[in-house]
């Protein structure tokens, strides 16, 4: 019994095809207003509040047509109605089953409860049982539970009492789904008293061919919801039209008469409240629209007057009205003229929700220069680790666009050897309740993978169930290069430690082997161990543990006080040698320099000492360094020295049989020469040339 359902493929475009395409009836019934866009704001309200409430399909069918029944509003009873026995899907649920017409007039036969019935009406809310699913269609429990709303809808002052008995009895989350239905319910009551030009003949008929006795109780079950209202209206429907009355009875929203001069001749007691006046400054004339209206939306209202006079409508558009006491209520106006000339304007309270949207466009603000004003790459997921949303910072490095990285998109970014790994952390993370992980991220400016300390922490419902995910991802790149320095260095300082106690044992062996006397052995070791903790010294101010062999060398002179000596001469490019080289060379220099101080060029103030060093090439391609030591000036000596010193085993045997090292050591009239050709180590850092070999 749906002549005027759509197809499920039907395609829809527009707030208003889609909302006709859910609630199963043709557009161009749903266009019969002429206010397009207000039309498809209206629709888009209807999706969240009342298509997509989780709220039982039926009970909230039923619940419009009982509040549209209370409030009078015709046009909304009809179409609602209609839907309902089956013109459409009720609520917009193509599998619910329609309402029976008999179902449907015992929900208009039952009596209204007045202002006077509120405690007998909490207590009957609070016998019923409305757990743990509402109530079956038909049932008293139901009956009372719309009653109860539709108490709340037609007489406000009710709403306190009624409203915490309410949420005792279905619990707080089920009473604001049925608060958001309502005021989905006021939203489209003002769409049709501000659209005259609404008709619902095709529906009233639907409903005749239907169930006629189920139509003629439409016109007087709404009639007899007006019974009351009109009585205590009586001499205000005097003053006015029938047309005029009926609007003015209707209490969810305000309502005002205007002349066309802007003048109010006549309000509803909810305008009057809502723009703080009392009805004798009405009857006095001394209440106009512009003068209602907060003065930085004046010049704005006097224009939407001058178009509403001009046309017989107007709006709706949002304004503030000015209170006495200077403070200011947004909300929302629209109007149409009426069958005998006069002007309508109908004003809904929207102002909790401007408050609101400017209370979360504050927040949102705040959030977003937090956000954005921290360093690390911000995000959010759901389970399985597919993304919903990425911070202005993620996009920013690694070139994918906030669209791009939504799903798994953000994989893009990972390092291909790092996707795996990544993917089984989410794996683990719901059951865990914790992601932590460390992976190679891009940085598209550079086209390096940087490494990133992943964490996430568990967003979750009332029931403890995980929701979603917030997320950062910092870099740690640099940290991580640091730390894996330190274990380098750890390592290089274990092993120079264990070098080092090796070649002091060596030389303090050779030290005792080789002098006789203890106190010359002693002066000896003195002067070697010292020549090697330069060495270290030296070393230790370079990063990578590289000794300057210049360095070396001034040190040695400096030792015996011939640091800055014209008689000495120091030529050669800069050299870092890596310590496995600086300290056996560190040690030959100790020990030539010894030599020369005692019986050589340094001994007398006759003698030179020229040093030198360059770098070369063979032909392999292989780099060395040639070192000369040159002293002149010095005496021919009667015999050479102690062939077996520990100068002498340094140079001659420790260079050459560790280092591959050619050298060559002689005792000649004028002086010391020595000669060492050392072979270099191949890599970046481990020396430097200027003016040599590169």
């Amino acid at each position: 019994m749906r002549p005027e359902t759509l197809s499920e493929g039907q395609e829809s475009d527009g707030a208003e095809a889609l909302a006709a395409a859910r609630l199963g009836i043709a557009p161009a019934r749903f266009s019969t207003a002429s206010d397009k866009a207000g039309l498809d704001a209206l629709c888009r309200f209807a999706a969240e509040a009342y298509l997509d409430n989780p709220l039982p399909a039926m009970f909230k069918e039923r619940l419009f047509v009982r509040l549209s029944q209370a409030a009078g509003v015709r046009y909304c009873l009809v179409r609602h109605l209609s839907r309902l026995v089956g013109n459409g899907f009720p609520a917009g649920d193509r599998h619910v089953v329609p309402d029976e017409p008999a179902s449907a007039a015992a929900l208009l036969a039952r009596p209204f409860f007045d202002e006077a019935d509120v405690e007998a009406l909490t207590t009957a809310i609070r016998v019923q049982d409305y757990s743990p699913e509402l109530p079956l269609v038909g049932s008293e429990a139901e009956g009372v539970l719309i009653d109860a709303l539709a108490c709340t809808f037609t007489h406000p002052r009710t709403a306190v009492p009624v409203a915490e008995a309410l949420t005792d009895a279905v619990g707080a989350t089920r009473y604001a789904q049925m608060v958001a239905l309502l005021s989905y319910v006021r939203a489209e009551h003002f769409w049709a008293l501000a659209h005259a030009e609404l008709s619902c003949a095709d529906d009233l008929a639907l409903i005749e061919r239907c169930s006629p006795a189920l139509a003629a109780l439409i016109d007087g079950a709404s009639g007899a919801s007006q019974q009351a209202s009109e009585a205590r209206h009586g001499e205000t429907r005097a003053r006015g039209a029938d047309e005029l009355q009926r609007l003015l009875d209707y209490t969810a929203f305000g309502i005002m008469a205007l002349t066309r001069d802007g003048v109010l001749v006549e309000a509803n007691d909810r305008m009057l409240t809502k723009v703080g006046r009392e009805r004798d400054e009405l009857i006095a004339g001394t209440l106009d629209w512009v003068g209602l209206i907060a003065p930085e939306h004046a010049a704005e209202s006097r224009r939407h007057f001058t178009a509403f006079a001009a046309t017989g409508k107007v709006g709706p558009f949002e304004t503030q009205f000015l209170l006495p006491d200077g403070s200011r209520k947004w909300v929302l106006i629209a109007g149409r003229e009426l069958v005998d000339g006069t002007l309508v304007a109908f004003a809904i309270d929207v102002d909790a929700g401007k408050r609101a949207e400017a209370a979360l466009a504050e927040s949102e603000a705040r959030h977003r220069a937090l956000i954005e004003g921290i360093p690390q790459l911000v995000w959010r997921a759901v389970d399985g680790g597919e993304w919903t949303w990425s911070s202005p910072q993620w996009s920013e490095f690694t070139g994918l666009t906030a669209r791009d990285s939504l799903g798994f998109g953000w994989e893009a970014a990972v390092h291909p050897s790092d996707r795996a790994a990544a993917r089984a952390f989410w794996q683990t993370a719901e059951r865990t309740g914790r992601l932590e992980m460390e992976s190679r991220i891009l940085h598209a400016a550079t086209g390096e993978y940087r490494w990133f300390a992943t964490r996430a922490t568990p967003v979750r419902d009332d029931a403890g169930a995980i929701t979603e995910w917030l997320g950062t991802s910092t870099d740690v790149h640099d940290l991580r290069t640091m730390q894996e320095r330190y274990v380098r260095l750890a390592a290089e300082l274990q092993h120079r430690a264990r070098n080092i106690l090796s070649v002091i044992r060596s030389v303090f062996i050779r030290t005792a082997d080789t002098t006789a006397d203890r106190a010359d052995m002693i002066d000896h070791f003195r002067g070697r161990l010292d020549a090697l903790a330069r060495t270290q010294v030296t070393a230790t101010r370079h990063p990578d543990g590289v000794a300057d062999l210049e360095t070396l060398v001034r040190d040695e002179l400096i030792g015996v006080g011939l640091g800055d000596a014209e008689r000495v001469t120091i030529t050669g490019p800069d050299v870092a040698l890596p310590l496995a080289l600086s300290e056996p060379m560190g040690l030959a220099v100790h020990e030539l320099t010894t030599n020369a101080v005692k019986f050589g060029a340094l001994k007398s103030n006759g003698g030179t000492l020229n040093i030198r060093w360059r770098f070369d090439m063979d032909h392999s391609g292989a780099r060395a360094l040639d070192f000369t030591w040159q002293e002149s000036g010095v005496p021919a000596l009667a015999t050479n020295p102690n062939r077996d010193g520990f100068g002498r085993e340094v140079i001659e045997q420790m260079l050459p049989e560790r280092h591959g090292a050619t050298t060559s050591l002689s005792f000649q009239g004028g002086g010391v020469q020595c000669s060492i050709r050392l072979p270099l180590p191949h890599g970046e850092g481990l020396y430097s040339v200027l003016g040599g070999v590169t």
